[in-house]
């Protein structure tokens, strides 16, 4: 059996940040990123969209005070039963942002790095060190952390 190749043109991060989106006939939907990239983010939504579809997202990211405004084109778009549920359904698109601002594109890479780098030190060293690096922050940055460390869980950390 072949290995699939990642068709993924630059790297992501999981994020959990509330978005809005603009569809061509003006209709408003919302969700919430799940990862995010400079090329695009995947994305839970209440209702699904079509392919194709054409739209204008909305999105803050932590430590960045305005809002991002971006084109994007719906890639796919699919709904899965509920994990563990013997109902529901959860809704998903990848979007892939169009024509991206340079300034927006080097905000999510910095975020992105960032992210990234934060979850690699969390699974290397254990949270018993995780915390003794957090402490030595700045008050900011340690907040940062802390909201990391409570979204993304320390369980899979030895102590």
């Amino acid at each position: 059996m072949g290995t699939q190749k990642n068709r993924r043109k630059s790297p992501r991060a999981l994020v959990y940040v509330d978005i809005s989106f603009r569809l061509a006939c003006g209709s408003v939907h919302t969700g919430k990123i799940i990862n995010l990239s400079t090329g695009g983010a995947f994305i839970k939504v209440a209702e699904l969209v079509d392919s194709k579809e054409r739209v204008a997202v909305q999105f803050s990211l932590p430590s960045i005070p305005e809002p991002m405004e971006l084109e994007g084109e719906v890639i796919w778009s699919r709904s899965y039963l509920k994990p563990k549920s013997n109902f529901g359904v959860v809704n998903v698109v990848g979007v892939k942002f169009v024509n991206i601002p340079e300034t927006y594109r080097l905000l999510i890479k910095n975020y992105i790095r960032k992210a990234i780098y934060m979850d690699s030190q969390v699974r290397s060293f254990g949270i018993v060190q995780v915390m003794g690096k957090i402490r030595s922050l700045s008050p900011a940055d340690r907040l940062k952390a802390y909201d990391f460390l409570i979204k993304r869980g320390y369980a899979h950390l030895e102590c």
